[in-house]
């Protein structure tokens, strides 16, 4: 059974990824899912995270990566594996600007 997301799109898989000073990566946007709720928590440090979308993305301080506030959700549509398993789909980058914080991740149908 999967759970119901507010906005009535079905969570297709969720994941964490740990965030650092250093850009890290989610696995790729699973078959069946286009749509990715990102949300920060448990920022230590600073409360300024970033996100990029894209095939090998790497997240930057810079400004050419989206901003991500602790305890913000944010909707980024992504292009999904074009078959259950393939592991060509889109990922994101997370980095933070100081300390540690995790990145949930939850990848709807859209």
């Amino acid at each position: 059974m999967s759970r119901q997301h507010p906005f009535a799109h079905r969570v297709v898989k969720s994941e964490k990824v740990s965030i650092s000073s250093t850009s890290a990566q989610s696995g790729t946007c699973p078959f069946g899912a286009s749509i990715a709720q990102i949300r920060s928590h448990g920022t230590s440090g600073s409360p300024l995270n970033f996100v990029l979308v894209g095939n090998n993305p790497v997240a930057t301080t810079d400004g050419s990566s989206s901003f991500i506030h602790n305890g913000d959700a944010e909707h980024f549509l992504v292009r999904p594996d074009s078959s259950p398993g393939a592991g060509d789909g889109e990922k994101i980058a997370c980095i933070a600007t100081a300390g540690t914080a995790d990145l949930f991740i939850d990848w709807l149908e859209a």
